[in-house]
């Protein structure tokens, strides 16, 4: 008899069932995260969360929804690079090594710039006159510390110049500098995608380069410093130098980085980098082209709501892309698997 109380007791307390408005709440809570986790994960949360459950309990406690909302919210900050922490890995590794080099065009031409005004003029000017600047040097200041190993210190430095950098095109969007804003917000988008990548990559503590990859980018930063001191300053060689490349026709700019998006979409590893890619691509074109400038402006030619559809349309092409490769995969995954069983069952 003695034996067989505990017994009872313990399976008594097994039996206890579940308040209802618990398990709804839990759901609840479980829906503020991205649909491609929750479709791998959210049964196994939700058991978690139920046998963790105190006896009686008829709410999620504070600890939990807090707990819920922050891991709903770090989910929600990957979700562009994929679904997955391996296909996440995989675009981020590929990001941190092609962002920095598109990026390294404009952060030239916009710091040398600003140090030719800087000597002639003072920092005010210089700032004033190129209010990308400084987010440029905490971007490129971060890069170096991220090639030399200083991974927080450098990631950190990275994320800051985004930031300011994103302060900045909102500055010149409120003071109606809109043909400049319109031009560069898709660099703005760039160092966003690049920051995004680097802190995913870094995330283990693991270098994303070794200190031979830095030669090529300190070689081409060099070359394009130069080039942007001899335009600003006419003391050398320019951009002039680089016109058969330069001045590209629309057509040919588009075709090969169409084809280049494909291709990596095909292959698996680089896959989930297109939607990203594809989105900086869609607002320099049009940043380039200015297929919406409203001419309302005499002077800037564009309207606030103009800058906004530039980031629209670049939003959008991402998420059609996003949601293309995440097709693309599932099938793929799909297919896989039906193959695996297959040979399982042969086997």
């Amino acid at each position: 008899m003695t034996a067989d109380g505990p017994e009872q007791a313990g399976s008594a307390d097994e039996a206890l069932p579940v308040a209802p408005v618990l398990v709804r709440d839990y759901r609840r809570l479980l829906r503020l995260f991205p649909y491609s986790y929750r479709r791998e994960h959210e049964a196994e949360m939700l058991g978690h969360l139920l046998d963790g459950a105190r006896p009686g309990q008829s709410r999620p406690s504070p600890a939990e929804r807090r707990d819920l909302v922050l891991a709903a919210v770090r989910e929600w900050a990957v979700v562009p690079l994929g679904p997955t922490p391996g296909r996440r890995r995989s675009a981020a590794t590929l990001l941190v090594l092609v962002l920095p080099l598109l990026l390294m065009v404009p952060a030239a031409k916009t710091l040398v710039a600003a140090a030719v005004t800087l000597g002639h003029r003072g920092p005010w000017l210089a700032v004033s006159s190129h209010p990308f600047a400084p987010g440029w040097v905490l971007w490129g200041a971060g890069l170096v510390l991220v090639l030399c190993g200083l991974l927080r210190t450098g990631r950190t430095l990275v994320v800051a110049g985004t930031v300011v950098s994103t302060v900045a095109l909102g500055v010149m969007i409120w003071q109606d500098a809109l043909q400049a804003a319109y031009v560069e917000a898709v660099w703005v988008v760039g160092m966003a995608a690049f920051a995004l990548a680097l802190v995913e990559r870094t995330r283990t503590g693991e270098r994303p380069y070794g200190w031979r990859w830095g030669i090529a980018p300190a070689g081409i930063a060099t070359v394009l410093a130069a080039l942007a001191w001899g335009e600003f300053t006419g003391a050398g060689p320019s951009w002039r130098y680089l016109s058969p490349i330069w001045r590209l026709t629309t057509g040919t700019i588009v075709v090969p980085v169409v084809v280049g998006l494909v291709v990596l979409v095909v292959i698996q590893a680089t896959r989930d980098a297109v939607p990203l890619l594809g989105g900086i691509f869609a607002a320099f074109m049009i940043g380039r082209v200015g297929i919406f400038g409203s001419r309302t402006y005499p002077f800037y030619g564009y309207e606030r709501a103009d800058v906004l559809v530039l980031l629209l349309v670049a939003a959008a092409t991402f998420l059609a892309l996003r949601w293309t490769v995440d097709r693309i995969g599932d099938q793929a995954a799909e297919r896989r698997k039906r193959s695996t069983g297959g040979d399982l069952t042969t086997a």
